[in-house]
């Protein structure tokens, strides 16, 4: 219990030493912070010297501020320890060293923003000058246009003026040409013979030019019987003439246009194209069956370009022929599907797209070629053009399907899919995989016909 009175005397009786202490430790370090800062302002000049004047400012109130509470701490020091006390003295020393600091700021500041204002100055000249610069080189450009202008005004007014006379002498040979045409036409009125009890019939044709017609009519029937006029809008003929050559002149005009009419539709008829078979040729490479070798079908030419595409050995898998009728330029779809052998299982391989015939002897084929089968799935889609009978790869495609000896026997004694057993040790056998390369080669040729007993 005496111990605990005496600790609390202690604290009592030394309380304003820890205050006095306490004091001495914030002055001390106020100033050294200062000092410090002071030595980096001398040292690094470049970092004071982007002080803004609104910054240089603060900063000055903030220092004048502190240095006010500092000279409030020291006095409180100096009446405790007095004033010849060690502490008392360096921080009196320190606080003479940052109030010399404050002159400095104040001094400062009218500088940065003297030197604030000789920036904004000479970015005003410049902008002054610049802009003086550009108005004078518009006005350069100006008089330059306008001395352009007044040489080449003498000679557009003179080609102007040519222009002009050239126009109104077009003008006033057509109208000539128009008079001339006008009193010609009355010449003839008068000159040919008034026709007595005519009529007037209009004849609409299908198919014979209007003006072919009225050169017909009046090369055998003459202008003394019948008048002709053509209306190209409607491609009919206007015929005035007499009443008994009328009904002549009809049936003639029927039979014409009946002629006409049936040598477009033979003509439309033989330029049809004839039907056209389009084959695709699928390729593999050595490593299938070997059920047929491409050179027996397909010409040299092809395998070696199969060859360069990676099918080293090309071997045919199988082959499609469709006949198509293709009519117009739109072009006719097409679709098929065929089954193959290969490694021993049984794919499908599905084509289909659009052949069209872009010239009389070339087609364009755009197709999609789909091979699917057990563990295969493969699709290879292109576009080529070609001249009839000519030959082109689609493309190529890599591919891996499991071998057939893979497959373990269902409940059917089907082969389906993988778990193939070893029969001697019971234990399933490492699948085994087949890789090999297919290329579609295309080919379209005009198809052929056949009478009975060829």
């Amino acid at each position: 219990m005496a111990a605990k009175y005496t600790r609390r005397f202690f604290y009592v009786r030394n309380y304003p030493f820890m205050i006095a202490l306490a004091l001495v430790v914030g002055v001390n370090s106020f100033c050294r912070s200062h000092a410090q800062a002071d030595e980096g302002e001398g040292q690094n000049v470049s970092t004071e010297s982007v002080l803004t004047p609104d910054q240089a400012k603060q900063k000055l109130q903030d220092l004048s501020k502190q240095v006010e509470a500092a000279e409030g701490d020291i006095q409180k020091l100096r009446e405790q320890f007095g004033p010849n006390n060690p502490t008392v003295i360096q921080a009196e020393a320190e606080l003479r060293r940052n109030r010399e600091i404050l002159p400095l700021y104040r001094k400062l500041l009218p500088l940065l923003a003297g030197e604030r204002d000789a920036k904004k100055a000479a970015e005003t000249s410049l902008s002054k000058q610049l802009a003086a610069k550009m108005a004078h080189q518009e006005m350069e450009a100006e008089q330059r246009r306008r001395a352009e202008s007044e040489e080449t005004a003498p000679a557009m007014a003179d080609i102007q003026r040519k222009f002009d006379a050239m126009a109104q002498a077009l003008q006033a040979r057509e109208q000539a040409l128009v008079e001339a045409k006008m009193q010609l036409a009355k010449f003839e009125r008068d000159r040919l013979p008034q026709i007595e009890s005519g009529d007037l019939k209009i004849y609409t044709l299908q198919a014979l030019p209007a003006k072919d017609a009225a050169l017909s009519i009046e090369t055998l029937f003459g202008a003394k019987s019948i008048r002709v006029a053509v209306d190209n809008r409607t491609n009919s003929l206007i015929v005035y003439g007499d009443r008994e050559a009328l009904p002549t002149i009809e049936a003639l005009l029927q039979r014409l246009d009946e002629t006409a009419s049936s040598e477009k539709r033979g003509g439309r008829a033989a330029a049809a194209s004839p039907p056209l078979v389009l084959r695709v040729f699928w390729l593999a490479d050595a490593g299938t069956d070997r059920s047929q070798v491409a050179t027996d079908i397909l010409p040299e030419s092809v395998i070696k370009a199969a060859t360069k595409l990676g099918v080293d050995t090309p071997y045919l898998v199988t082959q499609t022929l469709t006949t198509l009728n293709v009519t117009g330029s739109d072009g006719v779809e097409f679709q098929t599907s065929v089954p193959a052998l290969l490694y021993g299982r049984v794919l499908q391989l599905r084509l289909g797209g659009k052949l069209t015939l872009v010239q009389p002897d070339r087609a364009a084929v755009a197709m999609h070629a789909d091979v699917v089968g057990e563990g295969i799935n493969c699709e290879l889609r292109g576009s080529i053009a070609m001249p009839l009978g000519h030959y082109m790869i689609l493309g190529t495609s890599n591919s891996v399907l499991p071998h057939a000896a893979n497959a373990a026997p269902d409940a059917a004694g089907m082969e389906g899919g993988f778990g193939a057993v070893d029969p001697a040790s019971g234990l399933p056998l490492e699948p085994k995989f087949n890789s090999t390369r297919f290329a579609f080669v295309v080919q379209v040729i005009p198809a052929e016909s056949f009478a009975p007993g060829e």
